[in-house]
């Protein structure tokens, strides 16, 4: 799964968009809470700090708390349920591509890469 892909399973799974895929062009449309349509560039939160923030922002309305650890493991990005429960853990290289990746996966969500 590429990186487009992902951004636009988090735009649906994650932010709760509706989504329009085009698989001969390999774009993907999303359609935010007002319906207004979202320009496949406008939100790309697996390489955009601030797109990666809303993810952070929107997983804590619903109900987790995320963690993010320094030093060895620099890019380790947690989410734990309000009840404590450990929902995801995720490391990668991106720290914008661990948010995601660690959003999703709290929601049952497995990405394949």
């Amino acid at each position: 799964m590429n990186y487009r892909e992902i951004d636009g399973l988090v735009a649906e799974k994650v932010m709760g968009w509706g989504t329009q895929k085009f698989k001969n062009i390999g774009i993907i449309q999303a359609y935010t809470e007002d319906d207004e349509i979202s320009i496949p560039d406008d939100f790309c939160p697996t390489e955009n700090i601030e797109d990666a923030w809303k993810v952070v922002d929107k997983m804590k309305d619903d109900r987790f708390t995320i963690v993010f650890t320094n030093g060895k493991y620099k890019n380790l990005v947690i989410f734990w349920e309000n009840d404590l429960t450990l929902a995801a853990s995720i490391y990668h290289e991106s720290i914008t591509t661990a948010i995601c990746l660690a959003a999703l996966k709290a929601l049952g969500v497995e990405v394949s890469k």
